[in-house]
C-alpha cells in the first residue's frame, strides 16, 4: 500500500477514538472517561500540528526527478532558479533545465534548495562510498560556498545559501529525512555494522 495512504489511515485513529468517546462517554467508568477526555484534548491540540510537521516527509514534487545530476552543475557558486508560474520553478543545471512542480507545497523555495543540495550531497556520498551514518554530516565541502538564486515572477531576486563556509544549510526536515533513511532499507540487516548503502534523490522525494 502507498505510504501516504497508510499515513492518512493512521491519523484517522485519534479522530475515531474521539468520536467514540463523545457518543459513549456516559457508559465509561470515571477513570476511563477521564483518560479518554485527556486524550481528546491532547489530540485536538497536537494532531493538527504534527500533521503539518510530518506530512512533508511524505510529500514529493509533482515532477519525476532524475536519479542524479552531473556534479558539473555545481561549478559556479550560484545556481539559477526561475519561477515560471506560481508553483512551477525551472532550475538551470549544467546540461539541462529541470522543471519542478511544487503545487500544494508550503515552503517551495526551501524545498527546492534542499532537493538541489541533496543531489550534490548524495553524489559525494555515493562516489566516496561512505558509511551510511556519514550521510548525516553537513561538513563534506570544506571552505565551499554555494547559493541558489530565485528569480521570482514579481521581479524579486532571492538568494538562499545551500553551503556556507563549508556547512550545508539544509532544512530540519531534510536533515530528519537523512537521519531516518540513511540506513539499510532491508531491515533484516539492521544488526550489521554500519556500512555503505547507496542512496539517491528518489529515496528522499518519492
Amino acid at each position: 500500500m502507498n505510504k501516504r495512504v497508510i499515513f492518512c489511515w493512521i491519523w484517522t485513529i485519534p479522530i475515531i477514538i474521539d468520536i467514540f468517546f463523545i457518543i459513549f462517554s456516559s457508559s465509561f467508568p470515571i477513570i476511563v472517561g477521564r483518560i479518554l477526555a485527556c486524550f481528546l484534548v491532547l489530540s485536538c491540540v497536537f494532531v493538527p500540528w504534527s500533521l503539518i510537521a510530518i506530512s512533508p516527509l511524505f510529500c514529493h514534487p509533482k515532477t519525476e526527478l532524475p536519479r542524479k545530476v552531473s556534479p558539473l552543475t555545481y561549478i559556479n557558486d550560484t545556481i539559477q532558479c526561475k519561477q515560471i508560474t506560481k508553483s512551477i520553478y525551472e532550475v538551470a543545471l549544467y546540461n539541462r533545465n529541470l522543471k519542478i512542480d511544487m503545487t500544494s507545497w508550503i515552503f517551495k523555495k526551501t524545498y527546492i534548495r534542499d532537493i538541489i543540495l541533496m543531489y550534490y550531497h548524495l553524489d559525494y556520498y555515493n562516489r566516496n562510498k561512505l558509511k551510511s551514518k556519514k550521510n548525516i554530516s553537513k561538513r563534506y565541502f570544506k571552505g565551499q560556498n554555494k547559493y541558489i538564486e530565485f528569480h521570482m515572477l514579481n521581479g524579486k531576486i532571492i538568494r538562499i545559501p545551500m553551503i556556507k563556509k563549508g556547512i550545508e544549510k539544509r532544512s530540519f526536515l531534510c536533515s530528519l529525512k537523512l537521519f531516518v533513511l540513511s540506513s539499510p532499507l532491508d531491515k533484516r540487516v539492521r544488526y550489521q555494522k554500519d556500512q555503505y548503502y547507496s542512496n539517491d534523490i528518489t529515496i528522499f522525494y518519492f
